[in-house]
């Protein structure tokens, strides 16, 4: 029977982690598996179904699960990102129960994608709760989107210099199809970097 309501909306994970990595291509999906023998074994990393997503339209083309072992790093030894997805869940009518949106969902509901968008903030506070000056609070504040290209999250402060900013990484709206119809948004957090206060410092990727 088809939907004719939207009773409850709730992003999930509530809680993802993410990792730092200066490669283009993420990690893949992996999971932590116990010795069901003997627990005191030390855990084995699985590998896991793993999401393709094409570059180029933000569309997931396909799913693999890894062969062999899973590498945090691509051949240039760099560290591949750990870049968490996050889905839209809904709770349709008088369902007791949550589902994911998908583009079906909408049809039913007479809605295109186009009713879908994101607002996204990041912040770090790490020198704010050292300082306790709210001008070194560092922000990232994206308008509202609803297209499917990458969106540079930039961190910036009351206390920076001029036209200073930190790389936060990047989101995106996973484009929904009809093989993966789920509506989810991507973070991919930035590249490993160390910033400072002084001009010319060969240790820091920039003077913020």
């Amino acid at each position: 029977m088809p939907v004719s309501e939207i009773k409850e909306l709730k992003i999930l994970p509530a809680l993802a982690i993410g990792r730092f990595g200066s490669s283009s291509n993420p990690s893949d999906n992996y999971e932590i598996v116990e010795d069901s023998q003997n627990f005191t074994n030390l855990r084995k990393i699985k590998p896991a179904e793993t999401f393709v997503v094409d570059q180029q339209s933000g569309e997931i083309t396909d799913t693999i699960i890894p062969e062999g072992e899973i590498k945090f790093r691509d051949e240039d030894g760099k560290i591949r990102p750990v870049a968490p997805f996050f889905e839209v869940w809904a709770r349709f009518d008088e369902d007791d129960f949550l589902q994911p949106l998908t583009l079906g969902h909408l049809t039913e509901l007479a809605l295109t994608t186009s009713v879908i968008n994101w607002k996204v903030k990041a912040s770090n506070h790490k020198a704010f709760r050292r300082t306790g000056d709210r001008r070194d609070r560092i922000d990232a504040d994206l308008a509202i989107f609803s297209d499917h290209a990458i969106k540079n999250l930039r961190g910036t402060a009351a206390n920076f210099k001029a036209g200073k900013s930190i790389p936060f990484g990047s989101v995106r709206y996973i484009k929904p199809t009809e093989n993966f119809p789920e509506i989810k948004i991507r973070f991919t957090p930035a590249a490993v970097k160390v910033y400072g206060v002084n001009n010319g410092d060969q240790n820091i990727a920039d003077d913020v």
